[in-house]
């Protein structure tokens, strides 16, 4: 009896995993004001303190300074997860976004571009994965465990920024 359940809680906890992706996918507000000078502002280079916020580095520095206290270290950490949360929610806001413009950019299209359609569910699947997991890596981290890798989920969202500037009016990139 507990081989069965210890075979099927794993399956239990993705498939609850996947049920959450699946409703958050296919619940995303639609409301969209499409902003140009918010594209042409729009930079990956914002989300780069992410790459190092969690990083042991600063935490191995301070061990080796005198005076220090585990407390100090454990406040300075959840005061970055707290951060790195708030940078996640713009990161995932701004993919979403991106998404929009890149779907405003098709429809306008003289050209008919189904594939760009099918590549977009792709690249937001991929990404909403990619969110998932980060999650995860963070509910692990504050109990001390592993680590938490953005390089993923911040090079999706700057492959969506080139796909959306890419087909940009040529007049729109020359400015």
């Amino acid at each position: 009896m507990n081989v069965w359940i210890s075979a099927l809680l794993p399956l239990f906890f993705i498939g609850l995993a996947l049920v959450f992706l699946v409703r958050k996918i296919g619940t995303h507000k639609n409301s969209f004001e499409y902003d140009p000078q918010w594209l042409e502002d729009f930079s990956i280079s914002k989300y780069r303190p992410m790459l190092r916020l969690l990083s042991e580095d600063d935490y191995e520095f301070l061990a080796s300074q005198a005076g220090y206290q585990g407390k100090i270290a454990s406040q300075l950490r959840c005061e970055r997860r707290k951060v790195f949360r708030a940078y996640l929610r713009n990161l995932v806001r701004d993919f979403h976004r991106l998404q929009q413009v890149a779907k405003l950019m098709a429809l306008c299209s003289s050209q008919d571009r189904p594939e760009l359609t099918t590549a977009l569910l792709k690249q937001r699947v991929t990404f909403s994965l990619a969110v998932f997991a980060v999650k995860v890596r963070l509910g692990l981290h504050t109990v001390g465990i592993g680590a938490v890798d953005v390089r993923n989920l911040i090079g999706t969202l700057d492959h969506l920024r080139l796909k959306v500037e890419n087909m940009m009016p040529e007049s729109s990139n020359a400015s």
